[in-house]
Order: structure tokens, then C-alpha cells, then sequence
């Protein structure tokens, strides 16, 4: 999948990806009900991934290690439900107002940025 693949796109109901690709970038502007990011390959969504995205909800697999800064930044995007493998949240991943659920009883290990004002991370594993 190329960079730019999905900008601008609407989608009315879910979105998953599934691809063997090892990251995910460049969904500029996209607007979806739902994005699951499913696929066994991607270790890491990258920086801007989701800019100014408006999704209701994103669900990233255990898969995935590491969301990069500003991956979901100026976006509406009221949850993300992410997966126990996730290890490193970088600077201004999300936007302000999201809650993150993340899928590990703690931050044990974990390297989360203290740059994600107005975000609300929940551990729920």
C-alpha cells in the first residue's frame, strides 16, 4: 500500500486493514466509522498516519509496537482500543479529547509520552 493510498477517502462503515505491510501511513483526512488494524506485519503506525482523520473508533491489534508522533494528531477520534503488544506511544500521538484504551493491566515496560495533553489513557487488560 502506497503512501497517500486512502486521502481524503470516506468510508461509511469499517475499515480494516489486513495487508502485509510492515507500517501504516498517510490516511490524510480520511473519515470512517471504524479503522481495525488487524494485520500480523504492521509493527508500527507511523508519524501522521491518521492526520485529521475522523473516525468514531480505531482498534490496532496486538501487532503493533509502536505508535509514532503525531500518528493521530489534529483528528477526531473519540476511542482507540489498542492491543497488549503495544510498547512505545511517542509525543502528540493523539489529539486532545480521545480516550485510549490499552489492553495491558499496566504501563509496565511501556514508554508512553507525557506530550498527550487531553488524552485519557485507560489500561484495561
Amino acid at each position: 500500500i502506497g503512501d497517500r493510498a486512502f486521502n481524503n477517502m470516506t468510508i461509511k462503515n469499517t475499515f480494516t486493514v489486513n495487508a502485509s505491510v510492515d507500517s501504516f501511513r498517510s490516511c490524510y483526512n480520511l473519515k470512517a466509522n471504524t479503522v481495525n488494524i488487524n494485520s500480523k506485519t504492521i509493527k508500527t503506525i507511523n508519524q501522521g498516519a491518521f492526520q485529521k482523520a475522523n473516525i468514531n473508533t480505531v482498534n490496532i491489534g496486538d501487532s503493533v509496537t509502536a505508535i509514532e508522533e503525531q500518528a493521530f494528531t489534529e483528528s477526531v477520534i473519540p476511542t482507540v482500543n489498542i492491543g497488549s503488544g503495544i510498547m512505545t506511544i511517542d509525543d502528540f500521538a493523539f489529539s486532545s479529547g480521545t480516550v485510549v484504551n490499552i489492553n495491558k493491566p499496566n504501563s509496565d515496560g511501556m514508554t508512553i509520552s507525557e506530550f498527550l495533553y487531553g488524552v485519557t489513557i485507560n489500561f484495561v487488560g
